[in-house]
């Protein structure tokens, strides 16, 4: 959960990141799902399509889904 608008970009990334580690370093306990949650104004920042495309990698290819909300 990203609680301010800055960076948000930053945090979704690593955040990404993040999960493709676990899941390569955790054959047993694999998640299959990111959320991300940041205020609307964030997630609006996360609509382009250079996002899009790393969500689309991150399912194909490296296994999870990512969704983004906006609160």
């Amino acid at each position: 959960m990203k609680v301010s608008p800055k960076n948000t970009h930053f945090e979704f990334y690593r955040d990404i990141f993040k999960l493709a580690v676990h899941n390569k370093e955790n054959q047993h306990f694999k998640l299959n799902r990111l959320v991300f949650i940041t205020p609307k104004k964030g997630a609006e920042k996360l609509q382009s399509a250079f996002v899009k495309s790393v969500s689309t990698i991150a399912g194909e290819q490296l296994g999870f889904e990512v969704e983004v909300v906006g609160i």
